[in-house]
């Protein structure tokens, strides 16, 4: 059986310049510190799908009729991006 010495345990986590130790609490002025947001904004959510997923008439996919329906279901639930 092993015996640890004090140097082999593990180091509290250091204190990053702006941050807070897990089981810290945040300070008051936390929000006054984080980036301004318009209310407005939602939030947005996207998918990255290439057209080839989409079947197509020659066996390689193609931005026709499927990605058509796809893009109403995105639209429906309202995601707001789509990248290819």
């Amino acid at each position: 059986m092993s015996t640890r010495t004090p140097s082999s345990f593990p180091r509290p986590p250091r204190r990053l310049k702006n941050g807070v130790s897990v089981g810290e609490d945040l300070p008051l002025n936390y929000a006054d510190q984080l980036p301004k947001r318009d209310l407005r904004e939602r939030r947005r959510a996207g998918v990255l799908l290439h057209p080839t997923s989409f079947t197509g008439p020659y066996g390689i996919g193609d931005i026709g009729t499927q990605a058509f329906h796809f893009l109403d279901w995105l639209q429906l639930s309202g995601c707001s991006l789509w990248q290819m």
